[in-house]
């Protein structure tokens, strides 16, 4: 499915940054935008309060459990997305 109004949360950081940087987009943009999503921090909101438990922040050291995605409302979303699939597509 390619679905460029949902796309926000299946975009993997490795993949995109390869096919942003094949692009011609500046490591220091593509670093700067993909460490802040990673560094934030997220709880779950119920109707019974927000969490305790947090993910996400200074404590993500290992990258295999790093929050990937690029955030619902994220301008750059569909593009990163479409460069994305174009680049899995012709890579070998």
């Amino acid at each position: 499915m390619s679905d460029l109004k949902g796309c926000y949360d299946r975009i993997i950081h490795n993949a995109a940054a390869l096919a942003l940087l094949q692009i011609g987009v500046p490591k220091a943009k593509i670093h700067s935008m993909f460490e802040t999503i990673k560094r934030m921090v997220n709880r779950i909101r119920t109707g019974f309060g927000d969490s305790t438990e947090i993910y996400g922040g200074d404590d993500i050291m290992d990258w295999q459990f790093t929050p990937q995605r690029v955030l619902q409302g994220n301008a750059s979303g569909p593009i990163i997305w479409s460069v994305q699939l174009g680049y899995l597509r012709n890579s070998p």
